[in-house]
């Protein structure tokens, strides 16, 4: 959505969808309502608001991670592989950023 041109939609109720008119984003709650409040924001600041979303749950990854030592020593790595894997974050200490795939125009795959 920030590289391109189109829309997302999210796959749940209500029908949030996100759509780009040239440098601004619109952030709809609930697409299937006629008064849903909407976002509108710049491309860079989403751009922006994501990498910090991202750098926060990649923090609560590595706090949780730290937490299952102490309290969960003998099933410590399993339960930190299922929280990045949950929170679809990569392997600590690759360097390949999360990312979002949004499905195409009018398609329901990435």
């Amino acid at each position: 959505m920030a590289d391109g041109d189109g829309w997302a939609g999210f796959g749940h109720h209500p029908s949030p969808v996100a759509e780009r008119h040239g440098e601004t984003v619109r952030l709809t709650v609930d697409s299937e309502a006629d008064a849903s409040p909407v976002i509108e924001v710049s491309v860079p600041e989403l751009r922006r608001l994501l990498s910090e979303a991202e750098r926060e749950v990649a923090a609560f990854a590595h706090r949780a991670a730290l937490w299952t030592a102490a309290q969960l020593p003998d099933h410590s790595e399993q339960v930190s592989r299922a929280i990045r894997r949950a929170l679809t974050l990569p392997a600590p200490g690759t360097s390949e950023p999360c990312a979002l795939t949004l499905p195409a125009p009018g398609t329901s795959e990435p």
